[in-house]
């Protein structure tokens, strides 16, 4: 499809928004009629909108990477991820040997349009330090990860509050990603580990991330109607 055929006719409906009728009528005239010709839909004008304005959907650079993460990080970059219209998976790869061994190594991806997913990922990798920072200044070192959970589901209540309200507002971007994410990724859904936790760091955890802010000067991006 003509990326220039595209232009033309969300400009031509753009156009026929024009305070006069009979321009805005014959702008959008003109549109049907290219639309009719090339076979092309409002799904297809969406989504050369959202490229548009968002980038091209594409994922995390493999350069993020670790040996291995901490369950509490993961559902972290869950939220994250869908408070931005994003996805995020967990990628396994190997790097070497040790010991004589192939050697695993992980990276939490995102998955987005391309401001959404680099926004996401700022947002995540901030949010991630500063629990952990927070954890080693408010409790004992095994306690940290029962502090950090907390953190993490005074996030998810917070995202779940607004969950309706993101999704309503950009319905196409979350539709486009997730319509990327089945062509293209073979992804399979894993099973959680139990997790033993201090309800006493936890509960502190907690009051520690009712004060974290999931818009800290970034916000989802969405095409105008």
């Amino acid at each position: 499809m003509e990326k220039k055929i595209l232009d033309r006719i969300n400009k031509l409906l753009a156009l026929s928004k024009n305070p006069n009728v009979n321009e805005g009528n014959s702008a959008m005239e003109m549109a049907e009629k290219l639309m009719a010709e090339n076979g092309i839909s409002f799904s297809d004008l969406d989504a050369s909108r959202l490229e548009n304005d968002l980038g091209p959907i594409n994922e995390s650079d493999k350069k993020y990477r670790c040996h291995q993460f901490y369950p509490w990080e993961k559902s972290l970059s869950y939220i994250i991820a869908q408070h931005f219209g994003c996805i995020s998976y967990t990628r396994t790869s190997y790097d070497g040997f040790y010991r004589g061994k192939p050697k695993k190594v992980y990276a939490i991806v995102f998955v987005g349009h391309e401001s959404n997913r680099i926004t996401a990922e700022i947002m995540y990798n901030w949010i991630r330090k500063l629990i952990a920072k927070q954890a080693k200044e408010s409790v004992h070192s095994s306690e940290i990860s029962s502090f950090c959970w907390g953190a993490v589901m005074a996030l998810k209540a917070k995202y779940e509050v607004k969950k309706s309200e993101i999704v309503s507002n950009c319905p196409a971007v979350v539709d486009e990603v997730q319509k990327y994410v089945e062509e293209n990724l073979n992804l399979k859904t894993k099973k959680s580990r139990a997790v033993s936790i201090y309800s006493g760091a936890s509960e502190a955890g907690k009051k520690a991330g009712e004060n974290i802010s999931l818009n800290r000067q970034f916000g989802l991006k969405q095409i105008s109607a």
